[in-house]
């Protein structure tokens, strides 16, 4: 994105006690959490370049003892401003609703530790 190759004002991440964090095991929480990095949050309307979420920070724990193909069992998401930790296994069958913020090319995906969590 454009937005990477402009000087920038540098922003830090808020302290551990001023950064909300949210559990996000059930449908109608997903949704809200794709809302929200997608500013739709109010209506569902579209959201504009300038009011959506710029960049995410994406970690992912999984379990693959004694298994060949291994899954995903939970997915950590972070924006400036607040954490979300994603039931991946209460929610398998609606993760792609993630994909409209994943194939976003005007997001900037952070992955943590990404040599393990491509694979999965």
């Amino acid at each position: 994105p454009q937005l990477q190759l402009k000087p920038t004002k540098e922003h830090k991440y808020g302290s551990l006690d001023q950064t909300p964090c949210s559990w996000v095991d059930t449908e109608e929480k997903l949704h809200q959490l794709v809302d929200k990095l997608t500013n739709t949050e109010g209506g569902g309307g579209t959201s504009s370049d300038s009011s959506k979420v710029k960049e995410i920070a994406v970690d992912l724990e999984h379990h693959s003892y004694r298994t060949y193909q291994g899954f995903t069992c939970l997915m950590q998401i972070s924006t400036r401003d607040e954490d979300f930790l994603v039931d991946t296994l209460a929610l398998r069958h609606e993760m792609h609703v993630l994909n409209k913020v994943f194939t976003d090319p005007d997001v900037v995906k952070v992955l943590h530790g990404a040599d393990s969590d491509i694979l999965w």
